[in-house]
């Protein structure tokens, strides 16, 4: 008989479940997950409500990305190329945008991931450790980042040296540049007035502070889409790992070979397929563009992140440049791992030859064990590998290093010339 692991100490699905429940109940996931009757599957819920607030949240967060867009002029780009990279990278980044908030509306994909999650060929597999071991570096670092990201702009407000005049030093100055920056979005000409020797904002009245709320709101849901559907993916991805590794762990410890034993096995194979069609079935295409708006974004962010003009700018570079990374690097264990599917079936050909698994279904596993059936897939084009990460990585800092050059001479030419 196959022996079975103990269940979880953590359901997994459940954590997954309340971060969708977080989602759900500030606007930003249109559906909840309710449990049927039998208490076996999850259906998606919602009402009239939440949808069209859903709607509001997801349209204004869109505009953000769009109006960076419209404010580019087409004869700028023409008189100077460097700046047509600039301007892909804004295009890549609203198709990006575009896809999460798609892919937040597709209930049936989500739906179908936990209902595989929970189902009973996932469950029985455990893990062979403590609840600690749910806890890796990769969880508390990106803990960190998210709580540093947090906090940091209210230190950045409460903070200073001695006695400092909150409102005139801190709070009007980025209040202005947040009215400068709505006027700029909303297209509005005559809204604000300057004064001939200074950019500085005057005579600010209550239409102008209306505006800047409608801005403040729409460039906080902006990022909270971004940070949400980032560490949806890092979710799912952790996920599809663990249970692979589960899986795998399962096939190493179970030495029989006996028929309950290879059907068991190949039924849990079967349900972590399941599990991988669904998860790329929900963030396919997220994928797809996350990878291909990472090359053009992220080496702007390494360099920025240590040549920011502050502190809260660098910490804003490196949460997305961890939260990338450790997401891909979930997502490439997964196929990594499953591989040791090769050694067990050619084990159970070794031991038991045509009894239990015939040669022709061997060749069919062996030849889909080398197409990567677990593992994040770009909408089809591409498998989150160890080798696609290294190739981006190598291509990022490359192209990193190019900027930061570029950016010390150009800082020394203008220091000469002064």
């Amino acid at each position: 008989m196959m022996e079975i692991s103990k269940p979880y100490y953590l359901d997994l699905s459940f954590i997954i479940r309340c971060f969708f429940d977080f989602g759900y109940f500030l606007g930003v996931y249109p559906y909840r997950y309710a449990t049927q009757e039998n208490k076996t599957n999850v259906v998606p819920q919602t009402s009239t409500f939440r949808k069209i607030y859903c709607s509001i949240i997801h349209i204004s967060a869109m505009y953000r990305g769009v109006w960076r867009v419209a404010e580019y002029d087409f004869d700028i780009l023409i008189k100077e190329p460097q700046k047509i990279f600039s301007f892909c990278q804004k295009i890549t980044t609203i198709m990006y945008a575009l896809s999460f908030i798609f892919a937040l509306w597709r209930r049936e994909s989500f739906s179908n991931f936990l209902n595989v999650l929970r189902s009973d060929d996932i469950r029985k597999q455990g893990t062979h450790s403590t609840p600690a071991a749910l806890k890796y570096w990769v969880e508390a670092l990106s803990i960190t980042m998210c709580s540093l990201y947090i906090f940091w702009p209210t230190i950045w407000l409460l903070g200073g040296e001695g006695r400092v005049d909150f409102y005139a030093v801190k709070f009007k100055p980025l209040y202005e540049m947040y009215l400068l920056d709505a006027r700029r979005v909303f297209f509005l000409k005559d809204v604000i007035t300057f004064s001939p020797n200074s950019t500085k904002v005057e005579h600010m009245g209550p239409f102008d502070h209306t505006v800047t709320v409608f801005y403040l709101a729409m460039e906080f849901w902006y990022f909270f889409l971004t940070f949400y559907t980032e560490l949806l993916q890092l979710f799912m991805s952790f996920t599809l790992s663990r249970v692979t590794a589960n899986f795998v762990s399962d096939l190493r410890r179970n030495k029989g070979m006996d028929k309950d034993t290879v059907e068991g096995i190949l039924r849990h194979y079967a349900a972590l397929k399941r599990l991988g069609n669904h998860a790329n079935a929900a963030v396919g295409r997220v994928t797809l563009f996350q990878m291909i708006d990472s090359l053009l974004y992220l080496p702007l962010g390494i360099s920025n992140s240590l040549t920011g003009i502050n502190w809260f700018t660098r910490l804003n570079y490196i949460f997305f440049i961890c939260s990338f990374f450790l997401f891909t690097m979930h997502a490439a264990s997964s196929p990594l791992k499953i591989q040791a599917m090769r050694n067990w079936l050619q084990k159970v050909v070794n031991s038991t030859g045509d009894k239990y698994i015939s040669q022709s279904n061997v060749a069919l596993y062996l030849d889909e064990l080398s197409n990567h059936p677990v593992g994040f897939r770009g909408e089809g084009m591409f498998t989150i590998t160890f080798g696609l990460v290294g190739s981006m990585a190598s291509i990022m800092i490359t192209h990193s290093f190019i900027l930061l050059q570029f950016g010390t001479v150009g800082l020394n030419g203008k220091q000469a010339t002064t």
